[in-house]
């Protein structure tokens, strides 16, 4: 997954639902991982 489809959805996700869509650090760090094994 790149960073600019991340960005994406966590702007749009607070756009469209601010309560329900907030990425947490942990997620942004599994993220991060992920990106850097892949």
């Amino acid at each position: 997954m790149q960073y600019e489809l991340v960005l994406e959805r966590i702007s749009d996700g607070d756009r469209n639902d601010p309560d329900r869509a907030r990425y947490t650090i942990a997620d942004l760090e599994a993220l991060c991982q992920e990106v850097e094994v892949a």
